[in-house]
């Protein structure tokens, strides 16, 4: 599932009437994103809002863009970890405008939920299709462990470099296939 909460942003944003109240508003709209989002990825402080607001007009044509294309590309790369790897799972995606934090991110779960924050993201495609096959990616990884009977109770993250590995093949195939 995509929750694309772009179109609202922009909808505000539209508005003439951009102040932190307002920015606040679409933030307090969607607490299933910014909840996560503030608490780990961005500082949500009053003067980090108000250098976000004036940064959104050099960004505005390309969130528009990704707004756009960033959920075919969602698609697209989920199919191909299906077609590849058999990896079929019901992931959910969150694409948001935030105030320049982290570009994206998963949940801080073994499933979590993948985020992507249109302001912080390129509008080239090809960096689109990057970044939504590494996030995807961490899932994959995490399942895989899951799988294999990862024990992630007080389990230290080293020595996992076969994982990686697979993650570093989607990704080149994925590449290699849109050149």
């Amino acid at each position: 599932m995509i929750n694309n909460t772009i179109p609202s942003f922009l909808k505000v944003w539209e508005s003439d009437n951009v102040e932190l109240e307002v920015l606040n508003q679409y933030f307090i709209s969607h607490p299933e994103i910014f909840e996560e989002y503030f608490k780990y990825h961005c500082p949500h402080t009053r003067e980090r809002l108000s250098t976000a607001i004036k940064q959104y007009p050099a960004k505005i044509e390309g969130i528009h863009m990704i707004a756009e294309t960033l959920p075919i590309i969602i698609q697209e790369i989920t199919n191909e970890y299906h077609n590849n790897y058999n990896f079929d799972l019901n992931m959910k995606f969150h694409l948001f405008v935030g105030a320049f934090g982290s570009n994206a991110f998963v949940e801080r779960e073994i499933i979590g939920d993948i985020f992507f924050a249109a302001e912080k993201l390129s509008p080239d495609v090809n960096h689109l299709r990057v970044i939504v096959a590494h996030e995807i990616g961490h899932i994959y990884h995490n399942v895989m462990l899951q799988n294999d009977g990862m024990d992630w109770i007080g389990q230290k993250l080293s020595g996992l470099t076969r994982q990686l590995l697979c993650i570093v093949k989607v990704l080149q195939h994925i590449y290699q296939s849109k050149l």
